[in-house]
């Protein structure tokens, strides 16, 4: 029998949302997983010395550095607490992870924070990150930074 005013979506509405949470949380067990594991092998192995990391491919082709060289190294640098190391090696990467960590808590929190991630995934500020990831890529080679 259905009731007049909930009808029959809103009773099934419980077993549904247990449903849809078990696939959820695998995957955010496997990425705590992944995730995991890739912050060990960081810790335990020195990027700059070891040849389980690939190089740049960009640097070794052309020359200059890419965006992303030296991230590596300042993972490493940051997991073992020399920031200032972290920084010599790329200070872009550095200086973006709270605002990487603060898109990742408003992605997560979206329904409670739906104006910072609003505003973190608008256009205008994806646009003004690029123009300074590619600010950064120039600045990085006209003065070897």
């Amino acid at each position: 029998m259905r009731r007049a005013t909930g009808g029959s979506r809103y009773r099934w509405q419980p077993i549904r949302q247990r449903l849809i949470s078990l696939p959820a949380i695998g995957g955010s067990l496997l990425a705590v997983l992944i995730i995991s594991v890739g912050v060990i092998v960081y810790y335990v192995f020195d990027p700059s010395t070891h040849q389980l990391f690939p190089k740049c491919i960009f640097l070794s082709i052309t020359g200059y550095k890419c965006i992303g060289c030296g991230m590596q190294r300042a993972i490493h640098s940051l997991l073992h607490g020399d920031l200032l190391q972290a920084i010599g090696y790329n200070a872009f990467f550095v200086s973006c992870l709270p605002v990487i960590a603060l898109f990742l808590i408003s992605a997560l929190f979206r329904n409670r924070l739906q104006r910072l991630y609003g505003f973190l995934s608008s256009t205008p500020f994806i646009i003004g990150w690029v123009c300074v990831a590619f600010s950064w890529w120039v600045l990085r080679n006209v003065f070897s930074l």
